[in-house]
């Protein structure tokens, strides 16, 4: 959790949106703080839902929801009436990608969503970060293994990022990686248990 505090504490400016998803209030204290730092920085944020956009899933959520509604968009595929899957989960990963320059992975275990979502990010070549995290902590192996295999740019914050998009290097047409052999685009990233 000290990450997702950091980060909302330095979360990006206007003119800088945060997307990202929601998700079960066991795990959405690191999902709700980018759409919490956005609001109160005075920038925009959407936030992709698995559920639909006229209930507030979970309910905890009641409040941001309705900042979010006021000052940025909740997006969902899912019409009302559409009951919760744990496909509908997944489903959504690729929507934050593609409504994104840059894909920050801050915390993933091993078959986290935002796993899904740093897969689906790389395979529309969209630039990727990673925030790096010990070892020893199963949430840092998703951000740790996409540092590893060289698919992602190391950041701490969204300082960090705010300077690689200023330095040009975050743009829809920016390569990942010049040096990376192009065969090597396709491979999905290997997915172990340490």
């Amino acid at each position: 959790m000290p990450t997702a505090k950091k980060s909302r504490r330095s979360s990006p400016p206007t003119p800088y949106t945060a997307t990202t998803r929601t998700s079960p209030a066991e795990r959405s204290a690191s999902k709700e703080q980018p759409h919490r730092g956005a609001l109160s920085g005075g920038g925009s944020t959407i936030a992709v839902l698995a559920s639909r956009v006229n209930r507030a899933y979970p309910s905890a959520h009641t409040e941001l929801f309705e900042r979010i509604r006021q000052n940025g968009v909740l997006v969902s595929e899912n019409a009302t009436g559409v009951s919760l899957t744990r496909q509908r989960f997944l489903d959504r990963a690729r929507v934050p990608a593609a409504f994104s320059d840059a894909t920050v992975t801050v915390e993933a275990g091993v078959r986290a969503g935002a796993m899904v979502t740093a897969n689906e990010a790389r395979d529309i070549d969209r630039f990727l970060c990673a925030v790096p995290g010990s070892v020893m902590s199963a949430a840092s192996y998703g951000p740790n293994l996409l540092l590893q295999q060289g698919w992602a740019h190391a950041v701490t914050d969204a300082v960090d990022i705010r300077e690689l998009a200023q330095h040009g290097q975050i743009t829809r047409t920016s390569p990942r990686f010049a040096t990376r052999a192009p065969e090597a685009t396709q491979e999905p990233l290997e997915m172990r248990t340490l």
